[in-house]
């Protein structure tokens, strides 16, 4: 596209700085150097790798645009019935659903909703279709093709994540403003459309909530909810790095995990002699393929006599050669803490199961799949002091060896990651959010 025809753009845009401000926000994760970093299988699940793929998924999420608009209609009837005055809870996923179940269950007037094809066999989840998304995506072509071509920011390497936000910001404006809920939840703070219903809702004032999914990095984008339920001072301290907050910030602990918390295993000493019978292999999409295949045939060759278990992250679909013998947690459909609870030890990389682990007393090693990797250590937990590490599988094998009984981390440590461990409010989760979500609904309510 021509120099001439962008500045004609232009001229036909006058607010064209403050859309680059809201879409470089609904962008801020797909702009991280970490991200940049990850290893591919990983990275694609943000962005495609090259012009070619971009260009494909580009196509596909411009006839998204274009269905969304064209969907929505056949909606309306449900929106309206299901939707006006109703307290949505945004969920994207399993693991989204999982950390936000609570809340529908503990409070009335709530619904599930989503911007994708999921669903949930016995749960009720409508679908999210943008209203007129396709013709603000057309609006906003101007706005894309500035950030693609600016040097200041690298959108150019997510430019298909690029074309996927055009346009959601105002579609969810008009969502908004015509089914106007009550409040909404939110388990998931930096994809794109959860990014773009997010600053709609502030924008439109509509009380916002956040309950953590899992662990956070500072390279995330600043919180913008009404209140953000946070899982401890590990958590905040890494906001606090990503820029300033808007709100009020909560720390209450893992909700995810009160169920599980009666159930974890009783702590035994360094010196206790029990042996460690189950171990689970946790891995995700920044794990190289080829080192977990050859960590397990590594397991299964030192531990013969272990009931060795691997879990794939729920976005894993690649194929990985499984030794015989060695069964599949489906982490789409087991729950983690039930996975972890029959366990004696975990074995994983960067992922929030080594703190999770930890809460349940289930002992951790973290392991470096890809030693050449930027990625090392990604949320502190070697640098805590929360889990031991392993660089190699010569020091992995050395380090089982040495594991005996349970998890005995000191609470200071595990408190860091749970602000309510060791406390009166341990286990009280739920409780903390919920009550808090009405009280602050209660005090709002003139302003909704």
């Amino acid at each position: 596209m021509n120099i001439s025809f962008l500045s004609f753009c232009l001229t036909l845009f006058p607010h064209m700085t403050k859309q680059q401000r809201i879409y470089l926000d609904i962008l801020h994760l797909y702009l991280s150097e970490t991200v940049a970093n990850f290893a591919l299988p990983a990275r694609r699940t943000l962005y495609g790798s090259g012009l070619k793929e971009q260009m494909s998924r580009s196509v596909n999420s411009v006839f998204k645009s274009l269905k969304n608009t064209i969907y929505y209609f056949g909606k309306k009837n449900t929106y309206q019935e299901k939707l006006v005055g109703n307290h949505w809870i945004y969920v994207i996923g399993n693991n989204n659903l999982n950390s936000l179940a609570f809340i529908n269950q503990e409070l009335s007037n709530t619904v599930f909703v989503t911007p994708f094809n999921f669903s949930k066999s016995g749960v009720r989840i409508i679908p999210l279709f943008l209203p007129f998304h396709f013709f603000y995506f057309l609006k906003n072509i101007p706005t894309l093709i500035s950030l693609i071509r600016s040097e200041k920011y690298p959108v150019r390497r997510c430019r298909d994540a690029a074309v996927r936000a055009m346009g959601q910001y105002e579609a969810c404006l008009y969502l908004l403003k015509k089914y106007r809920p009550r409040a909404i939840s939110f388990s998931n703070d930096h994809t794109v459309e959860a990014r773009a219903l997010l600053l709609a809702a502030n924008y439109l004032n509509i009380p916002t909530f956040y309950v953590q999914h899992a662990c956070v990095r500072p390279d995330f984008p600043p919180l913008k909810f009404s209140v953000s339920f946070l899982e401890g001072q590990d958590s905040l301290d890494k906001y606090q790095k990503s820029g300033p907050a808007r709100g009020e910030a909560v720390l209450v602990g893992v909700p995810r995990i009160t169920p599980y918390l009666k159930q974890r295993k009783t702590k035994t000493s360094q010196n206790d002699a029990q042996k460690i019978v189950a171990i689970g292999l946790c891995a995700n999409l920044l794990d190289p393929a080829e080192s977990i295949e050859n960590l397990l045939q590594t397991l299964k060759k030192h531990f013969p006599d272990r009931n060795i278990t691997y879990r794939p992250h729920p976005a894993d679909r690649r194929k990985i050669e499984i030794p015989s013998g060695i069964p599949i947690s489906n982490s789409r459909e087991e729950n983690p803490f039930n996975f972890l609870l029959k366990q004696d030890l975990v074995i994983a990389g960067n992922t929030s199961i080594h703190y999770e682990a930890a809460l349940l007393n289930v002992r951790a090693i973290y392991y470096k799949f890809d030693p050449a990797g930027k990625t090392e250590d990604m949320y502190d937990f070697v640098k805590n002091g929360l889990v031991p590490e392993a660089a190699t599988g010569t020091e992995l094998i050395d380090e089982i060896k040495k594991v005996h009984g349970r998890q005995s981390t000191a609470t200071e440590k595990v408190r860091y990651y749970d602000a309510t461990i060791g406390t009166p409010d341990e286990g009280r989760s739920h409780q903390l959010v919920v009550q808090y979500i009405k009280d602050f609904l209660i005090q709002n309510q003139e302003k909704v």
